[in-house]
């Protein structure tokens, strides 16, 4: 009988459909925010949230089921030690899917898939982490770029000058 075995197949055969997830698990924990179709956002949420609950146990044998999924022993280490400890007081809703619409190209329905607690202020363990340093953070990632930052440049004919002019000797 086939008592709880409905799986999304992504019209994959069983081999690529485990690469696939694997592949998309791995990205994930690395850049913790990727794009890709809603069908395979949702199985990917699966298989994150179920590798976030191991690694928030973090013990040897729970890493060693994270790296059967993951295949990375850094990205093992990233997880249970930097990842993990974001979601410590959180039993479940690690990821998140935003929809952001229709791909240009071909029409498919396009999805972000990210980790609700982003590191957006990454900053080294050694330094804490002082208010006005999150206050320029934030200042630099909202403001523009101003155009007067930006060095003027030079036309031809003055790089052309600087070559051909003589130096006085002082």
């Amino acid at each position: 009988m086939r008592h709880n075995k409905k799986k999304v197949k992504l019209s994959r055969p069983r081999s690529q459909r485990k690469a696939l997830l694997r592949s998309l698990c791995r990205n994930l924990f690395i850049y913790e925010k990727i794009k890709t179709t809603p069908a395979k956002a949702k199985e990917l949420v699966k298989v994150a949230d179920r590798v976030l609950n191991w690694a928030k146990k973090g013990t040897l044998h729970q890493r060693r089921l994270i790296y059967k999924v993951i295949g990375d022993h850094k990205l093992v280490k990233k997880i249970c030690d930097d990842i993990a400890l974001r979601f410590k007081d959180v039993s479940s809703g690690f990821t998140r899917i935003v929809r952001l619409g229709r791909r240009k190209g071909d029409g498919a329905e396009i999805a972000y898939v990210m980790l609700t607690k982003l590191d957006q202020f990454k900053v080294k363990k050694d330094k804490p982490i002082s208010a006005e340093s999150v206050k320029k953070q934030q200042e630099h990632l909202t403001s523009e770029p101003s155009r007067q930052d930006t060095p003027k440049k030079k036309t031809i004919r003055e790089g052309i000058k600087g070559i051909f002019k003589k130096q006085k000797n002082k």
